[in-house]
């Protein structure tokens, strides 16, 4: 892989081990093994407090070295990550990148990846790289 200094690559060993500060966003590099199913939800807290559902598809990311992360996209990224993966084969593994993503420490040491907003980015088998 090319060295692109305006991405900066976090190992998903290091994720898992909590090894690294997950104040700020991290970029991250793998193949889509899964993907779930669109969820909107109308009746929450969050609808009545926005003005608007929340949008919700969860996804895994796996590394070369079988390292497996799961993800969760909300909002407009949740919609465009739906629209754009229906055209991915369901027997192929895609190659993807993640662009200023959140980690989340959840109970019983699990980890999640979550997009932070809107400067959270996806792209399926990038060229740059």
């Amino acid at each position: 892989m090319e060295e692109n200094p305006m991405f900066v690559l976090v190992p998903f060993q290091q994720v898992l081990q909590r090894d690294f500060d997950n104040t700020y966003p991290i970029d991250l590099l793998g193949w889509v093994t899964s993907f779930g199913t669109l969820i909107e939800s109308e009746e929450d807290s969050y609808g009545e407090m926005f003005g608007v559902s929340l949008t919700q598809i969860n996804f895994k990311l796996k590394d070369e070295s079988g390292c497996e992360l799961e993800c969760e996209a909300l909002g407009e990224v949740a919609k465009e990550l739906d629209m754009k993966s229906w055209r991915l084969s369901k027997y192929e593994k895609t190659f993807s990148a993640l662009r200023f993503w959140r980690v989340q420490y959840l109970e019983e040491g699990r980890v999640k990846i979550t997009n932070g907003g809107p400067c959270s980015k996806f792209e399926f088998n990038p060229t740059w790289i």
